[in-house]
């Protein structure tokens, strides 16, 4: 009996430290989205791994009609690159093979995230689990929470979060999306 609740002080106290890695991350919102007085950098919800992704910067209509038909200077990650303004919102493609620094800099505007991309072969780990799951235990629905569970660990862990906290965000995200909506 002593070693049992010895192993539930342990798993505790694991549980809390993995929240306070989490709160270094809490900064990021869950969309990744960075906020200047006339400037919005959008990320999508999650990275894949050498797949190309969608970046937007998104500018005021203030500064947008000051900059409209005229060339800007972007350099992003140290390459620089000269952009026609046309819209409001410009649409940059990076593909992210590995973590990485993804930095953006626009005259006195900059902006930097730490960016690590789930990788592609991950994605086939939930459905593979469920349907493991679901032959061996001849239970559907209890595979299908198991493989939702396991992809919500997934995504969470690469949001930048310990191993522990995805675990528990991760189940968090099934009951909060799937279970009351």
């Amino acid at each position: 009996m002593t070693s049992f609740k010895y192993s539930l002080q342990i798993i505790f106290i694991l549980f809390l430290s993995s929240f306070s890695e989490a709160s270094v991350n809490s900064d990021d919102d869950y969309f990744s989205n960075f906020y200047s007085d006339n400037i919005e950098v959008e990320f999508p919800f999650i990275f894949i791994q050498n797949i190309e992704t969608e970046i937007e910067i998104l500018f005021d209509e203030k500064l947008f009609r000051q900059l409209k038909d005229t060339k800007i200077f972007i350099e992003i990650n140290g390459t620089s690159h000269d952009i026609l303004m046309k819209e409001a919102v410009l649409k940059i493609q990076h593909t992210f093979t590995g973590s990485e620094d993804f930095s953006i800099r626009i005259k006195d505007f900059s902006f930097s995230k730490s960016v690590t991309p789930v990788p592609l072969w991950m994605s086939i780990l939930p459905p593979l689990i469920a349907i493991m799951m679901a032959l061996v235990f001849r239970e559907v629905f209890a595979a299908l929470f198991i493989g939702l569970f396991v992809g919500s660990a997934i995504i969470t862990y690469y949001q930048g979060y310990s191993f522990f906290a995805a675990i528990f965000y991760g189940l968090f995200s099934i009951i909060d999306v799937y279970i009351l909506e």
